[in-house]
């Protein structure tokens, strides 16, 4: 028998265990990288170039030396991150590669135990719009599994300790695969637009952004997907949500505004942090690991683009990676390798490796600090719950925002969903 319940759609209420939204750990930094961080407006970057994809890279996935992209040429390569060598093309997709997955050495581990491969390899998972979820040998260039979901895939993650892996669809639907017995374990319609953003928090906790401009949260509860809350209209009508990503208790937000928007899921605080010096911009990603938040900024009329730095927990803004010719960049990835350097990656038009040792001499690109990204957000004061008008301006950082209000059963739409009104 299987171990998880058969799926169930549309998705099940529980009774919440806490009052407050599900929780993970704050993500942190060792103290000694913290003190880097604060040094990065004076840091200086290298830079690799990585050339091999023929089209745009949707996403990346780094761990240490190991690199995974993903691109709309139907590929995934593999690369030396360290070297910028190509390691090996992964072929099989028939259409674009939306979302790649690189399992960490443990997860490998475990899933490798299930699959009955060596766990001395590497596994990656790609999601794209051909409907398949396929499974790797990163290094080898193996595919081990195919599973067709039915949907076109547009975002992917790995959640809990037997890694099963979150598919988020271009249809609305959220679902669970077991890929060791290629089975899904829970499916829901979750939203009514694409899944344009999907982040795991915790060993239960699912955060996904939609077009239909919600977000919601969901927790994994006995083999079966609960949405704990729903936070609608989170964007200005005409608006996308582009990104997301979560530090244990808030959500940052990219979207097509000039600010990235964060969401206390426990408190209902919204604050805005400022992401781009002009008016109009987007942020097409967001990336958070080891307490270093990545929001990647495109200027809508120039097209120029950029990567914002900013510290946990307070936001504080560190720095910007920007050089010229560079493209916009759909996808971030990080990681402190060996505990010696921070690394970076860009995807998008192109793909890019920077890398900063504290210790060694400033590499030959230096980053900016830009004074009106430093502009501190100031907490949210209203207690207004109304949806944001249809032609609200995008508004300053720090300006007034509004307050969510505590769990309550909504009557609208799916009545039996929990949701925040």
């Amino acid at each position: 028998m299987h171990p998880y319940s058969t799926p169930s759609s549309p998705p099940c209420l529980r009774p919440l265990v806490i009052p407050t939204a599900p929780t993970a750990p704050l993500e942190t930094a060792p103290e000694k990288w913290l003190l880097h961080y604060k040094r990065l407006k004076k840091a200086g970057f290298t830079v690799r170039e990585l050339k091999g994809h023929h089209d745009i890279v949707w996403s990346v996935a780094l761990d240490g030396n190991v690199l995974v992209s993903a691109s709309r040429d139907t590929t995934l390569r593999v690369w030396n991150a360290q070297s910028g060598q190509e390691l090996c093309s992964l072929r099989g997709h028939t259409s674009s590669v939306n979302a790649a997955l690189l399992l960490s050495a443990e997860q490998t581990r475990v899933l490798s135990s299930r699959l009955g491969c060596p766990a001395a390899h590497r596994i990656a998972v790609s999601g794209s719009s051909d409907c398949y979820l396929n499974l790797w040998l990163a290094l080898q260039g193996e595919l081990l599994k195919s599973m067709y979901t039915y949907n076109p895939i547009s975002t992917l993650a790995v959640l809990n300790e037997d890694c099963l892996i979150v598919v988020g669809t271009e249809g609305g639907k959220i679902e669970v695969w077991d890929v060791v017995q290629a089975v899904v374990v829970s499916s829901v319609i979750g939203h009514e637009g694409s899944i344009a953003a999907l982040w795991v928090d915790g060993p239960t906790t699912i955060v996904t952004g939609s077009s239909d401009r919600s977000l919601k949260v969901w927790q994994f509860l006995s083999g079966e997907l609960c949405a704990v809350q729903v936070i609608g209209d989170c964007v200005p009508r005409g608006h996308h949500i582009r990104s997301l990503a979560t530090d244990g208790y808030r959500i940052f937000v990219g979207a097509d505004s000039s600010n990235l928007k964060v969401i206390n899921w426990s408190s209902g605080r919204i604050d805005r942090l400022r992401n781009h010096p002009q008016e109009q911009g987007s942020t097409p990603a967001v990336f958070i690991k080891a307490g270093l938040v990545l929001a990647s900024s495109c200027d809508l009329d120039t097209g120029c683009s950029a990567v914002n730095m900013r510290m946990l927990p307070g936001g504080d803004y560190v720095g910007t990676l920007q050089r010229e010719g560079q493209g916009k960049a759909f996808a971030l990835a990080s990681d402190i390798v060996e505990d010696i350097t921070l690394r970076i990656v860009t995807g998008g038009i192109g793909l890019s490796v920077w890398d900063w040792t504290p210790q060694d001499k400033p590499g030959d690109h230096p980053v900016v600090f830009l004074e009106a990204l430093a502009e501190c957000a100031s907490g949210s004061t209203s207690d207004s719950t109304s949806a944001e008008s249809d032609h609200e301006v995008d508004k300053p950082a720090g300006s007034p925002e509004r307050r969510l209000l505590p769990f309550q059963e909504s009557r609208s739409w799916f009545s039996q969903w929990c949701s925040l009104m």
